[in-house]
């Protein structure tokens, strides 16, 4: 239980304090996984809410250094993208995932804070 909370800790301190970068939209998240998961979901509503240009979003999450994933052949209107980054023994990704109807616009927004430690 130490160990992992000991582990926990260092995750938090690597990902959010500096070591690790992120996307500008990710900074400053809670320290805590849940509270930044939920935070970056929160942050990626607001800036793009439903009927927003989903071309725009993409040039927006491109800018920031979000790639598409393999998980953006799965349809015409889905698409994931992913920020990754690794450091020391764990690695990091912002993921954001969206949906596009006939017109080329946004709806269902959402976004997850993954760490994945050794």
């Amino acid at each position: 239980m130490r160990t992992l909370r000991l582990l926990v800790a260092l995750t938090a301190v690597a990902s959010l304090g500096g070591c690790v970068s992120s996307p500008p939209m990710a900074r400053h998240l809670p320290y805590d996984i849940r509270g930044a998961d939920s935070e970056f979901a929160r942050r990626l509503k607001a800036r793009f809410p439903d009927g927003s240009s989903s071309a725009q979003m993409i040039r927006a999450l491109t800018a920031e250094g979000f790639r598409p994933t393999a998980a953006h052949s799965a349809g015409p209107s889905t698409h994931v993208y992913v920020y990754e980054r690794d450091a020391l023994i764990c690695s990091f990704a912002w993921n954001v995932f969206w949906l596009t109807d006939e017109e080329d616009r946004v709806s269902d927004v959402s976004g997850t804070y993954d760490t994945i430690c050794l």
